[in-house]
């Protein structure tokens, strides 16, 4: 997440971008209307796990998953839970090749 959180801050010091790092003390005090609030909300996949509750109950306007092959598996609970998130888009980005079949995303 190191990398994703350089670029939002770079992009924060020149735009007015609200950004939101859910980790595990944050997500303790959050509420859906904080996290709809952010302009980005950065997490991790084992605080996804965690969260999917609240992550849930918010109309996102995107959703990108960076390292897709964390997600791989449909069947996982990763995957299930990042399905379980509301948004018109979603956008999946690695920068790991495709090993496998792209059907695998589905």
């Amino acid at each position: 997440m190191a990398n994703a959180s350089e670029a939002v801050a770079a992009a924060q010091a020149t735009d007015s971008l609200s950004v939101l790092n859910l980790d595990e003390g944050c997500a303790r005090r959050a509420d859906a209307a904080q996290l709809a609030a952010a302009d980005v909300v950065l997490t991790t996949y084992d605080q996804l796990l965690h969260s999917k509750a609240l992550l849930a109950r918010v109309a996102w306007a995107r959703i990108v998953l960076d390292e897709m092959q964390e997600v791989a598996q449909s069947t996982s609970e990763q995957a299930r839970s990042c399905e379980a998130l509301h948004a018109p888009r979603r956008w999946m980005v690695s920068g790991t090749p495709l090993s496998k079949k792209i059907d695998e995303l589905k």
